[in-house]
């Protein structure tokens, strides 16, 4: 059997999704997870997960992961405090959305709050060494 796993840390539960290659048998396993060590539900969960199928370390060939704590952190503006440098001529960087709007053709849409605010830009000289 060649397993390929996914996980997905969420805030309140990481969730591990086994795929057997072989056969197409699905295994899905549910852990709570650990705010202050993330990486503890999902090595916890796989394992378990793991022992629950009857299937090796050896047996995975994929193992991908993504967290839902983090992309909820910067939808709801969680977390420290961001900064974004970049060269002239990049400053909308974090303003060029590539996602799918519930009204692609609304020009009054209104667009959530930007993760790094604009600050006038910094004029950089370069001082003799």
């Amino acid at each position: 059997m060649t397993w390929r796993i996914g996980v997905d840390s969420g805030g309140t539960f990481t969730d591990v999704c086994l795929f057997d290659e072989s056969s197409g048998r699905v295994a899905v396993w549910k852990i709570s997870s650990t705010p202050r060590d993330p990486s503890y539900a999902v090595a916890q969960g796989v394992c378990e997960a793991l022992e629950r199928i009857a299937a090796q370390t050896s047996d995975v060939c994929y193992f991908g992961h993504g967290t839902t704590v983090a992309t909820n952190a910067l939808i709801q503006h969680r977390g420290a405090q961001t900064g974004l440098v970049t060269s002239d001529g990049f400053r909308d960087l974090l303003e060029i959305g590539r996602q799918k709007r519930p009204d692609l053709y609304d020009l009054q849409a209104d667009k959530p709050p930007v993760l790094a605010s604009e600050t006038p830009p910094m004029k950089w000289r370069r001082t003799a060494s």
